[in-house]
């Protein structure tokens, strides 16, 4: 079994493409919208959905933007990406002011950020 995509929920498109693209280096792959008959099937939203998909590699995020979203809570759902420079992107996410976030776990430091809608984001080390 291979993980296809995860999809998310952003407030805004601005935010989501500053956060994906600019920060995480992902490319976009597709921009589209699921119409409100669709929506309302899938996500029982009866409003159309703009979708961004952006990914690299093996990885790709399914991104749709919901005005009225607000993150989890508490935070904990998640996806994790395994980055060739995990250093160069923590400093990138500081620089651009994305809330990092760490924590020792048995003789390790694991790190996660936050886009700019709450969404949380693992970062390994690829090896």
């Amino acid at each position: 079994m291979v993980l296809d995509h995860v999809g998310i929920m952003n407030k805004d498109e601005d935010g989501a493409v500053r956060f994906y693209s600019d920060i995480l280096g992902l490319e976009k792959i597709k921009e589209s919208s699921v119409p409100p008959g669709l929506s309302r099937q899938l996500f029982a939203v009866d409003r159309e959905i703009r979708m961004l998909v952006y990914g690299i590699e093996d990885a790709r995020v399914e991104i749709f933007i919901v005005p009225d979203f607000s993150g989890p809570s508490p935070s904990v759902p998640h996806f994790c990406l395994l980055v060739h420079d995990l250093a160069a992107l923590l400093a990138k996410a500081k620089d651009n002011k994305v809330k990092v976030i760490s924590a020792e776990r048995g003789g390790r430091t694991v790190y996660f950020i936050e886009d700019f809608s709450g969404n949380l984001v693992e970062l390994k080390q690829r090896q």
